[in-house]
């Protein structure tokens, strides 16, 4: 990196989301690429992250509330460190005095606010708009999400671009899913758990696809105060907490990867999922056909009879009817398209011209 670029990396000490995972992967690609030099990276905790991105300089956040942050902390920091440009996720300072990037994944708030706290989906579409008001350039994860932030705030069309995302875990981790033979055979289903995920869609229509002989497993934590508790059936389990390497070996030995969700910025278990090469079922809705392709069958889980349609997906695949899994091919194409590599070089770019 040719400037000095500061990043708000709060985030990345905080509660796993999708959010943390992309600037975790974005920050690694830039040391990767060689871009890392001149990054002030700002978070609550520098120590613990410190190892994990020797590449740039740590900075501790004097404050825990984003407000102050937001108002006083950053416009005094970013003035102190000199720094040309500044990157945020979703929202960004009103007052900067430098140039900002702004990260602004989806505004799934504004566009499915059925799906969240009215108060937050209110305060979220009024940050928005102050965030696109000011911010020199505002880049998000795929065509769905910048088509909605182009129609719903046109006068930041210009300013969106869209930087398709990688995967969770390094290339060399995607090896073919091998269920044990010797195991009951699982679907698995990855991400928080909340009402947009349809996870009580899912839940309905495995029970009611009556297979004795396979289990569901579903891996996420719930959010946004959404209250789900796991039915009495010992053939579902809820997992959270997953370190990186008991996720890799769910996906390893899952049967069936299921992705229900309404909407979606992007959908990184998705992508996983298909780098897998696991047979798929997957939601027409938003982004998810653009990240999985032809390597789904897709279903769309706002039809009334989705429950029906998506029991019989789940039973046709145990029975006479499986999906077909990423042949080598097609995963090798996933992996070019969607490349952190190709985003850290995106992303540099970016930071330069708006600095220039």
């Amino acid at each position: 990196m040719t400037l000095r670029l500061a990043i708000d990396g709060h985030v990345l000490t905080g509660k796993s989301q999708g959010s943390r995972t992309v600037l975790a992967r974005l920050v690694e690609a830039l040391q990767a690429e060689g871009l890392a030099d001149g990054i002030v990276l700002f978070s609550d905790d520098p120590e613990q992250i410190r190892q994990a991105y020797p590449g740039v300089e740590h900075r501790q956040l004097p404050s825990s509330s984003s407000s102050r942050r937001l108002l006083l902390d950053f416009p005094r920091l970013l003035r102190r460190e000199r720094v040309r440009a500044a990157l945020f996720t979703y929202i960004a300072p009103p007052l900067s005095p430098v140039s900002t990037v702004v990260f602004m994944h989806d505004i799934l708030p504004v566009t499915h606010p059925q799906y969240f706290p009215w108060a937050f989906a209110f305060r979220f579409r009024l940050l928005t708009l102050l965030t696109l008001i000011q911010a020199k350039r505002v880049l998000t994860i795929s065509e769905s999400s910048a088509a909605s932030i182009r129609r719903l705030f046109p006068f930041a069309s210009s300013k969106v671009h869209v930087l398709l995302l990688g995967p969770s875990f390094d290339e060399a981790v995607y090896e073919v899913a091998e269920p044990d033979p010797a195991k009951r055979p699982y679907i698995l289903a990855v991400g928080r758990i909340e009402r947009r995920k349809n996870i009580s869609l899912l839940v309905e229509a495995f029970l009611a696809a009556d297979l004795p002989d396979v289990d569901l497993v579903i891996v996420g934590s719930h959010h946004m105060g959404y209250e789900w508790k796991v039915p009495s059936d010992h053939r579902i389990r809820q997992l959270s907490n997953v370190s990186d390497a008991e996720l890799i070996d769910l996906y390893r030995g899952a049967s069936l990867f299921v992705f229900p969700s309404s909407a979606e910025g992007f959908g990184i278990p998705l992508l996983d999922a298909t780098l897998f090469g696991l047979p798929v079922i997957s939601s027409s809705r938003t982004s998810m056909p653009e990240v999985a392709g032809s390597l789904a069958t897709y279903f769309d889980p706002e039809r009334d009879d989705a429950r029906d349609v998506l029991r019989d997906l789940i039973s046709g695949h145990f029975g006479s009817e499986p999906i077909r899994p990423a042949s080598a091919g097609d995963r090798q194409a996933q992996l070019a398209k969607f490349s952190w590599h190709r985003v850290a070089r995106r992303f540099a770019q970016i930071v330069r011209d708006v600095a220039a």
